[in-house]
């Protein structure tokens, strides 16, 4: 039978990282081949989700690093969170759900790769503060 895991990477489009240097040599061939066709990558730059947590999590370099090395856009994409005026169930209020989508940030090629990959960062940091002071009731602190 089937791994579960496999099964699922293969029929839902996800690509695999891995410790291993060959295989992580396959996913960046993959990485731009996906983007030469036009293809839309979506990354979480924090590793991860919580579930109902409301601030941006620190974000990890990966995201930009790939976007720099592939000449591609980083396009921030959060979702904040608020409590409607309904109770679950369990007596927790239902979320209510909206999703932001904020401008392109492009690597600059005037940069090396470091230095864009930092400022690629830096950038989408400074766009998820501007948005969580927008949306949330205090300010928050990312790295």
């Amino acid at each position: 039978p089937p791994k579960p895991f496999g099964l699922f990477m293969r029929h839902c489009n996800t690509l695999p990282l891995s410790s291993q240097n060959a295989t992580m040599a396959k996913f960046l061939k993959a990485f731009a081949e996906l983007l030469n066709r036009g293809e839309t990558i979506l990354i979480y730059p924090e590793q991860g989700m919580w579930w109902n947590y409301r601030k941006p999590r620190p974000m990890q370099d990966g995201a930009f690093s790939l976007a720099v090395r592939n000449q591609a856009p980083i396009v921030p994409v959060f979702i904040t969170m608020e409590d409607s005026d309904i109770l679950d169930g369990d007596g927790f209020f239902v979320q209510e759900y909206t999703l932001h989508i904020l401008p392109a940030i492009y690597p600059d090629k005037n940069l090396s790769r470091l230095e864009a990959k930092k400022d690629m960062k830096k950038k989408t940091i400074e766009t998820a503060l501007e948005l969580s002071i927008c949306t949330l009731s205090a300010p928050l602190m990312m790295s």
